[in-house]
């Protein structure tokens, strides 16, 4: 996961302006499926807001989060849903978020350009992330580092593994006591 500001700032003569919204996202490097919201700051309420409208997005389903040393992430009252695992990045390596390149990509789309007000800019944005949802693999080789990739897949198998023995063991205690105490003593 990663936020990034969004800014823009109106000229007149003797008064400035300045509006901010932030940009959370989370995507998922092996196909692409990815989850943006607007809020208006990158704080402890925002970010509790974005993680429970995230893991809503997801269901059920355990999900690793990455996350940069924003203080917004690191506070210790933040109340995280279940099922959600926070990964933690060293300080100081945005290299290592993958969320990093697609707000590279929106940055370089959005550069030298001007725009009337904060809801030009959301829709400069929202014009932008639509090609990714178009075409999620333009999100995979942005987001697939070889590393996360092995990790996520090596999470995956091992819990295909704890789900098969785990059906195993159920089957066992199921069929157990159906054997006759001559085939148990085999089995043992």
């Amino acid at each position: 996961s990663q936020v990034v500001p969004v800014w823009n700032q109106t000229s007149w003569i003797g008064q400035i302006r300045q509006e901010f919204i932030w940009l959370y996202a989370a995507v998922e490097p092996i196909t692409g499926e990815s989850f943006f919201l607007f809020l208006p700051a990158l704080d402890q309420a925002c970010f509790e807001l974005f993680l429970n409208q995230l893991k809503a997005q997801v269901g059920d389903q355990t999900i690793g989060v990455i996350l940069d040393r924003a203080p917004a992430h690191r506070s210790q009252n933040i109340n995280r849903p279940q099922g959600l695992v926070s990964i933690e990045l060293p300080a100081y390596s945005p290299e290592l978020n993958p969320a990093e390149r697609v707000f590279e990509q929106l940055r370089e789309n959005m550069a030298n350009q001007l725009f009337a007000g904060i809801s030009e800019v959301e829709q400069s944005i929202t014009g932008q992330l639509q090609s990714f949802w178009d075409n999620p693999q333009k999100l995979v080789s942005l987001t697939a580092y070889p590393w996360l990739i092995k990790a996520v897949k090596r999470k995956r198998a091992f819990s295909m593994i704890k789900k098969i023995l785990w059906f195993f063991k159920e089957l066992c205690k199921h069929a157990m006591p159906k054997l006759s105490p001559d085939m148990k003593l085999q089995l043992d």
